[in-house]
């Protein structure tokens, strides 16, 4: 997922420094990028609690039903995100 473990740790205020990141990305602070994130995801009708908690599922287990689970959410967003112009450094960084 964006951000992976340290989603929800980031600095408020801070701006990627990678020239890798899209001009969009680097235009949002961490805080503006997540909310981003959160909201596709809701527009998507997931639920964010469920969210994490298919993720925190994964990393415990990484079995072949917690694998499909991610992914089941993972494509269709890193789909929006990129039609949003997110690059897919700015998505998997």
């Amino acid at each position: 997922m964006p951000g992976g473990s340290r989603y929800g740790k980031m600095p408020d205020n801070t701006y990627p420094s990678s020239d890798n990141h899209s001009k969009l990305r680097r235009s949002q602070t961490s805080p503006e990028y997540q909310n981003t994130i959160k909201q596709t995801l809701m527009s998507m009708g997931y639920e964010i609690p469920r969210v994490g908690e298919t993720v925190v599922n994964y990393a415990n287990k990484r079995d072949r039903k917690s694998t499909r689970a991610l992914r089941r959410i993972q494509i269709p967003l890193y789909v929006l995100l990129r039609e949003k112009k997110y690059n897919h450094f700015d998505i998997w960084s």
